[in-house]
């Protein structure tokens, strides 16, 4: 016995009310996880961390053909904001291609939303390690502008004695 045939009009016009019932949950559900990840945002920004880190959810870098792809979340500052951010990357290593779009989490393909809450932690673990890594860099660099700055003030009363009769000179 044959099933009975519903014409395809008749299944997407029962279709499109059914996904107007539903969406107004997803849009409820994604709100509700961007106000958690807003809260989560608020209190890094109290650490005051000004540091960019990014932690890979999937990806792949093997291809022979210099071809990569990778989708992460990180910490990033985005329109001057310290944010929890999602983005996708991909391009070749062979001719210089790069592709890369970030989102703020809240903005995210909610698919990608999804997907990197479960890397939140490994995000602040790979934080911690940049910020480390990043306080040693500043303070081997702190060494190098002492020395600059021991070096100018070494020759600036000579140079500040020829400015001022140059000065003199050419009223």
């Amino acid at each position: 016995m044959a099933e009975k045939k519903i014409p395809p009009s008749e299944r997407i016009a029962a279709s499109f009310k059914e996904l107007a019932l539903v969406s107004p949950e997803v849009d409820s559900a994604a709100a509700d996880l961007a106000k958690s990840i807003s809260t989560l945002e608020s209190y890094l920004r109290r650490l005051g961390i000004k540091v960019s880190a990014w932690h890979c959810i999937a990806g792949d870098d093997t291809d022979r053909e210099g071809y990569y792809w990778s989708r992460d979340v990180g910490w990033s500052s985005i329109h001057n904001m310290w944010r929890i951010a999602i983005r996708k990357t991909s391009g070749n290593l062979n001719i210089d291609e790069h592709n890369e779009e970030i989102w703020t989490f809240a903005d995210a393909p909610r698919w990608m939303a999804i997907e990197a809450v479960s890397k939140l932690p490994d995000l602040i673990e790979t934080l911690i390690e940049r910020t480390k890594e990043t306080t040693e860099k500043l303070k081997a660099r702190k060494k190098d502008a002492d020395q600059l700055a021991a070096a100018i003030e070494a020759v600036f009363p000579e140079t500040n004695e020829q400015v001022a009769a140059l000065k003199k000179g050419t009223k």
